[in-house]
């Protein structure tokens, strides 16, 4: 129905719209400090998805290499969020940073040395999935046990993990076939699951803000 471009430029609008809610949300509940970093998060995603668009006009380097790395950053975001709103103490910076300067060197060589659509199919595809994995089975086991509101996010997330997972099928597709799941289908699959991932995503957000908020103002009065 939309080509990809078509519905990157959604994604862009769904993905500001995000963006401008994160900012008023970090502004209403400032002692929320997770909000904060999803700010940062959608900024660098939208600075991504720009890059996306404007693919053929700009440098590889900047359109392949340096969105993709932004994707990851996002996702590695999200987590470090996850970790604030849990009060988790310890962070695995070092586990993080070693799997973004591999996964950077991967892109750097198959986005502009040695270009390879399907090599970069295969470590976009894990990496996001991954991190996705992470962040939802985070949120599920132990954001829920404060929020409820964590659990749905978290299941969102491992949904999408899946669907990232699965794009790997596009690899041991026949080339030049117009299947269901040829590369282009599956690229148009993606960002149909990438919009409708946003717009659950502000949803979900904004709930747990106001769980947050009213548990704070409980704990708050039961101290008094």
């Amino acid at each position: 129905m939309f080509d990809v471009r078509s519905l990157i430029i959604f994604l862009i609008a769904a993905t500001i719209i995000l963006l401008i809610e994160m900012i008023f949300l970090a502004r209403i509940f400032p002692r929320q400090k997770y909000i904060r970093v999803w700010v940062i998060c959608y900024l660098t995603l939208l600075i991504a998805q720009l890059g996306l668009v404007l693919r053929g006009v700009i440098p590889d380097l900047i359109s392949i290499v340096f969105a993709n790395i932004f994707i990851a950053l996002t996702y590695i975001g999200n987590i470090w969020a996850a970790e604030i709103l849990i009060e988790r103490k310890r962070y695995h910076i070092g586990r993080y940073a070693t799997a973004m300067v591999l996964f950077s060197l991967l892109i750097l060589y198959w986005g502009e040395i040695t270009p390879s659509y399907y090599s970069r199919l295969f470590v976009t595809s894990f990496m996001y999935g991954g991190l996705s994995l992470i962040f939802g089975y985070i949120m599920v086991t132990r954001g829920s046990v404060k929020y409820k509101s964590c659990k749905w996010i978290g299941y969102l997330m491992i949904v999408n993990a899946a669907v990232l997972f699965i794009r790997v099928i596009a690899i041991f597709d026949s080339p030049g076939m117009d299947t269901l799941l040829s590369p282009s289908n599956l690229n148009i699959y993606s960002l149909w699951k990438s919009n409708i991932l946003v717009v659950l995503f502000g949803c979900l957000t904004v709930k747990l803000a106001l769980e947050v908020d009213t548990a704070e103002h409980r704990s708050t009065i039961s101290v008094d």
